[in-house]
């Protein structure tokens, strides 16, 4: 059965975890792409630079927004709402700031 709501999309979001106010890069912290505050989707760990990458397939029609949040037990982190405009291939390049 076919989904007319779903486009086969391959499309990436990544950035750099980092320490407000310094900018100081965050390893491994876990980063989640999520459909709502309480939905996780798509997972990941930063690596030991702070940098994460989260491959998204097969998403829904756009626009629509989504929540990124990072999560390390030594920092807090408000939610990040990103709005994606175009569901066919996108590259989001987001920083994600823990306190």
């Amino acid at each position: 059965m076919k989904d007319d709501n779903i486009v086969p999309t391959i499309s990436y979001i990544h950035g750099v975890i980092r320490q407000h106010p310094d900018g100081t890069p965050i390893p491994n912290a876990r980063v989640e792409f999520r459909k709502s505050v309480s939905l996780p989707w798509k997972s990941t760990r930063s690596d030991e630079n702070g940098e994460y990458f989260i491959e998204v397939r097969n998403m829904i029609f756009f626009p629509k927004y989504y929540v990124m949040w990072a999560i390390h037990a030594d920092f807090h982190m408000l939610p990040t709402y990103i709005q994606v405009q175009n569901c066919r291939n996108f590259d989001i390049k987001k920083d994600l700031w823990l306190a």
